[in-house]
């Protein structure tokens, strides 16, 4: 099983300032609610761990792989001499 890392927090949000008074308190009162919903995800998501099973992970690994094969053949580039040129070697 692979076990992923956690996730950094969401990113801070911009909002736009309400016009009229009774609009900016509702609306203020909204983002209060939201940040406070957003924040729950954000510490949930931060203690959670996810194990994806290792069939998934190598299956994944191995479309992306195809993936690069095709595009240095486009680019007319030996997949092999690209990873050579990484340190790397090909694994079955």
């Amino acid at each position: 099983m692979t076990t992923l890392p956690p996730t950094p927090p969401s990113s801070t949000r911009s909002r736009s300032c309400a016009r009229h008074p009774r609009e900016s308190r509702h609306g203020a009162e909204q983002s209060r609610e939201e940040d406070f919903r957003i924040a729950a995800v954000d510490a949930a998501v931060a203690a959670a761990t996810v194990e994806i099973p290792d069939e998934i992970v190598t299956g994944r690994a191995g479309e992306r792989w195809e993936r690069m094969e095709r595009q240095l053949a486009q680019q007319g580039m030996d997949p092999n001499v690209f990873l050579q040129m990484q340190g790397k070697r090909a694994t079955s």
